[in-house]
């Protein structure tokens, strides 16, 4: 009997070094996904991609588990953890060929609508309309990524124009306010209300 049960926790070992191997893969690649959003290597439709394949891949492990994962299953699922590390390596790649000015932009202009909201500088429908165009500009640049090996000269032009056009609109709709001396606060803290150009500063189941 005695015999017995270590022969079984010794024919255990395996599964469990292996589990815990992919239980840390797993883990590795979504902190890659969340680090790339974080820190804007990825846009929010890429990091849904990548997240629905992790779930997919996750649930699948799931299965295989039910009933012990043997080798051509461990197998399976490490060559989709690497299809999916390659994918998430040529994403962030693909994003690093964009101008960080474009993207620095592109945030502020996000802070710029959350201040008009708090501060009553702009109704939620102005708001509202104002993302929508956001949102726009975010297709449109996924459009010019998916297009090339990076931006050309026209494309970081037109993506310059629609930002500043964006800009343009949040300050007028800002200053049409009844609550014009609230406003004047957040114009001054505004970089794109100066003349010295844009101003620096997008679990586990």
């Amino acid at each position: 009997m005695r015999l017995a049960l270590i022969a079984a926790l010794l024919a255990a070992v395996p599964a469990i070094v292996a589990a815990q191997t992919i239980n840390e893969r797993q883990d590795s690649l979504f902190a890659r996904i969340d680090e790339g959003v974080r820190n804007r290597a990825l846009t929010r439709e890429e990091a849904q991609r990548l997240r629905a394949e992790f779930y997919d891949i996750a649930r699948l492990e799931e299965q295989y588990r039910y009933n012990g994962i043997d080798q051509r299953e461990r197998r399976d699922l490490n060559q989709r953890f690497d299809a999916l590390s390659s994918r998430i390596n040529r994403e962030r790649a693909d994003t690093e060929r964009v101008p960080q000015a474009l993207y620095d932009r592109r945030a502020q202009l996000d802070r710029n609508i959350q201040d008009g909201l708090r501060g009553g500088g702009l109704t939620r429908q102005e708001a509202d309309g104002l993302y929508y165009e956001l949102q726009a500009y975010d297709q449109q640049m996924n459009a010019y990524r998916r297009s090339g090996d990076g931006l050309d000269a026209r494309e970081r032009e037109d993506l310059s124009r629609r930002l500043e056009q964006i800009a343009q609109r949040i300050l007028a709709q800002r200053r049409d306010g009844e609550q014009g001396s609230r406003n004047d606060r957040y114009y001054s803290q505004d970089p794109y209300n100066q003349n010295n150009g844009y101003g620096r500063n997008d679990r586990r189941r």
